[in-house]
């Protein structure tokens, strides 16, 4: 568990969802900001469902706050990256939250 990347991550402003995704994976993460953790996990983690999770990590993906490797017969393996303002503005935002 890397505390450096949670605490990266705790400030950041978006929607629920992948909020709660971010902060599940920095939970896990390596020093490195590596993690692997299923899509089962991460629902059971977060609390919401399969498919909410999966929109989550698209929209984290694209923000580039997370990088994505599929890998094969096995697990998707995860790069959480450094937040940069330019990512920070790409995510979608809950009613009222600003930026």
């Amino acid at each position: 568990m890397s505390m450096q990347i949670e605490q990266q991550c705790t400030p950041l402003q978006m929607a629920p969802a992948p909020k709660a995704v971010l902060m599940a994976m920095a939970a896990m993460a390596r020093d490195d900001g590596t993690c692997q953790p299923s899509l089962g996990v991460l629902c059971e983690c977060t609390c919401f469902s399969r498919a909410t999770v999966q929109r989550a990590l698209r929209g984290l993906v694209a923000a580039r706050l997370v990088e994505a490797k599929a890998v094969p017969g096995q697990r998707s393996a995860y790069r959480l990256t450094s937040p940069e303002s330019t990512a920070r503005e790409q995510m979608p935002r809950a009613e009222g939250v600003a930026a």
